[in-house]
Order: C-alpha cells, then structure tokens, then sequence
C-alpha cells in the first residue's frame, strides 16, 4: 500500500469518527430536550393539581350554587313579556323618518335630517328648519350639497316672487377683469329659469354674463337677463339644460367673437396668452356630479388656471393644474370682442 492510500485511509477513518461524534451530540441533546419537556409537564401537572385542590374546598363549594344563579339570569332576562314582544314587533322608523316635526311635508324627512346636522353650524339653518314647507326641494338640496348657499336659501321665502333682477353688477366688479358671479346671488338668483331658478341650473348664462361683462365692461347684462335670453330663444331644454349653443350662436347676439378651442394644454395657454377668456362644458368631477360650465380667466406664472366657478367660490379661490382641468372638459370656447 502506498504513502498515498495510508493517508487517504485515515483521511476517511477520521470523518468517520466526527460523523459518530456529531450523532452521539445530537441524540445528547435530543434525550436533554425530552427529560426537560416531561420535566415541565410534571410542574404543570403538579401546578393544576394544587390549583384543583383549592377549587373543591368547602368555601368553594359553598359558592357553587350562586355560580349556578349566575349563568342562569341571562336566560331568565331574555324571557319576552307580551309587551315586550309588542315593542319588538313594531317596525323602526328609517333615518330619514325619525324624530321628524308635524311641520315637516311628507317627502322632506331626509332633506330635514340633513339640516339638522347642519344646525349651529350655519347661519340660516334654524329659519329653514322652522318653515321647511316654504322651500323647493332642489333649493335644499343646493344648500345641503354647498353649504356656501345657505344663507341664499333661507331668504328664499321673501323672494319667491322674484321675476327679474333686483341688482345690476357693480363697476367694482370688474376692476380684475373677468368679475366672479354666483348663479345664487340673491340679486338675480331666485329668478325662476327653465323648470328651476338661476341658482340652481344658471350656470350657463351666469358664465356668459361674466365673460361679457369681463370683454365689453358693461355691466347692464346680468345672469338673469341672459337667462331670459335662453329661455325666449330656446338655448334652454327642462332635461338637457342651457345648450351649448348658447355658448357659440347666442353670444354672437351680445356681439362676442367665439372659437371652439382644442382640447390640449398647448391651446388653452395660447387663448388665454391671447387674453381671450374660455368657458368650459364640465363632465362630473371637481365642479359637479351632472353638468355644469364653468369660466377660465387666465393663467398664472406657474402655468396654473385661474377659474371662475359660479356655483362654489371656493374652487374660484384656487389654482388649478391643465392637466386635471382638460381631464373634465367636454367643450370649450373662448371669446373676444367682435
């Protein structure tokens, strides 16, 4: 046998000796792990037997029929009295029916519920509650939808009568150019238009009313003059609402110039560089969950739009990216003066 084969041979003797070694330590520590869990449950053992011993001493005997009592009382509560059973059968009022004064119409329930939330948060919300019969319902759903309205909706009782504007738009108005108006400024908007009133479905000829008064600076057309406007000329439908027409052949008759913008970033900036002021055709977003026309003003340093709103001067208060704003368009127009 040579040198090589001897080393080789005890190479293979000494794994084989660590082999066994490393098996007696595992079967070691397997027989440790066993002893210590039959040690731990003999502790445990002897624990619960201590703790039963305790559990059947004569004080706890003693104890054992209150116990008894204990478990059975729920079952003696849930027992039913005939009047019991009698509430039980009586039917819940819904949300919208409960704790609902006589003085309220039958279908106004929800719409009073809504209001009462709103009670001594809002100026305006007690008179409402207290004479609710006197309101349309899409006026309380206005005031309820845009808290902004509010105060608007509780003076509609005294201007209920209302056929025409009772105010002309201001020369301070236009001191920024394009003047914000609301579609629910009590000077024009409880004028009756369409099947509704100005305040809740003016939107289109309330843009219009800004956009000329911004281009011409006269301030003779309110939102209700042009909304007669509509309604003499058919540019108002009681399903569709103002047409876009309005927007395109009707302001050609206030003599405005109108184009039809593209709807890209890239057009809007070069009207509006232009000082040509756009009104939009919204989808349901950020302005409504229907339809509405909203009025572009211009654009800011940063390339944010400056919008007049005629429903919510808080959106007229903010900046507003193009990209989220041509998201929501349907159309658009942009004008100037013939």
């Amino acid at each position: 046998m040579t040198r090589e084969e001897i080393e080789y041979r005890r190479y293979l003797e000494r794994r084989i000796r660590r082999r066994k070694r490393r098996r007696q330590v595992m079967i070691a520590r397997a027989v440790l792990l066993i002893v210590m869990l039959f040690a731990l449950f003999g502790v445990f053992s002897l624990v619960r037997g201590l703790t039963g011993g305790h559990g059947s001493s004569k004080k706890s005997s003693k104890e054992t029929p209150k116990m008894a009592e204990q478990t059975y009382e729920p079952k003696a509560e849930n027992k039913q009295t005939p009047e019991v059973k009698k509430k039980k059968a009586t039917a819940k009022p819904a949300d919208d029916e409960a704790d609902v004064p006589a003085n309220v119409p039958k279908g106004y329930e929800k719409l009073y519920n809504s209001l009462v939330r709103l009670k001594g948060r809002y100026d305006g919300v007690e008179d409402i509650l207290m004479n609710i019969s006197k309101y349309p319902k899409e006026l309380l759903n206005l005031a309820i939808k845009n808290h902004e309205t509010i105060e608007f909706v509780a003076g509609y009782p005294k201007h209920d009568k209302d056929i025409e504007a009772n105010g002309r738009i201001s020369a301070n108005e236009l001191k920024k150019g394009i003047p914000l108006l609301q579609q629910w400024d009590t000077r024009w908007g409880y004028v009756k238009y369409g099947n509704s009133m100005i305040a809740v479905n003016g939107c289109g000829p309330t843009c219009l009313a800004m956009v000329y008064a911004g281009i011409t600076k006269d301030t003779a057309m309110t939102p209700a003059d042009i909304a007669e406007y509509c309604s003499n000329n058919n540019y108002y439908n009681d399903d569709t609402g103002t047409s876009w027409t309005l927007m395109t052949e009707g302001a050609k008759d206030f003599e405005l110039s109108v184009k039809k913008v593209s709807l890209n970033a890239a057009s809007i900036k070069a009207e509006l560089k232009q000082k040509r002021p756009m009104i939009c055709s919204m989808s349901p977003g950020d302005f409504t969950t229907q339809g509405h026309f909203i009025v572009i003003k211009g654009i800011d340093s940063k390339g944010k739009l400056l919008i007049n709103d005629p429903n919510s001067i808080a959106n007229s208060k903010k900046r507003w990216s193009i990209g989220r704003i041509i998201k929501q368009i349907k159309a658009a127009w942009s004008y100037s003066q013939e």
